[in-house]
């Protein structure tokens, strides 16, 4: 009879030590599944944001392209500018040795 009471008291306990670890473990697999679904929504919002920079990258990269291409051409535009500017002067020194010649001429003739 106390080998009866011992091996149904021995049951009992086992199994309220089986139920207790089942909702144990089902507890840690809440916190789990919670940790899980919590760090895939921020991966999914982390990766949306890098798209958005990453698209924001391509176009400031592109904008920087453009403004290369303006910059190169507006140096362009500004050598021919120099260029014309000194051969105007060298024009404007010849026609004003020839304007002081002529004005000797005529002094001369005068």
């Amino acid at each position: 009879m106390i080998l009866d009471w011992l091996m149904v008291s021995a049951s009992i306990i086992f199994i309220m030590y089986l139920m207790v670890m089942m909702f144990y473990y089902k507890s840690l697999a809440i916190k789990d599944k919670t940790r899980y679904t919590a760090m895939k929504v921020s991966l999914e919002e982390a990766e949306l944001l890098i798209r958005k920079y990453h698209t924001q990258l391509q176009r400031s990269l592109g904008n920087v392209d453009m403004l290369t291409e303006e910059l190169s051409t507006i140096r362009a535009d500004l050598q021919n500018h120099k260029a014309k500017a000194s051969s105007s002067k060298l024009e404007n020194e010849t026609l004003r040795k020839k304007v002081s010649e002529m004005e000797q001429k005529i002094e001369a003739l005068i």
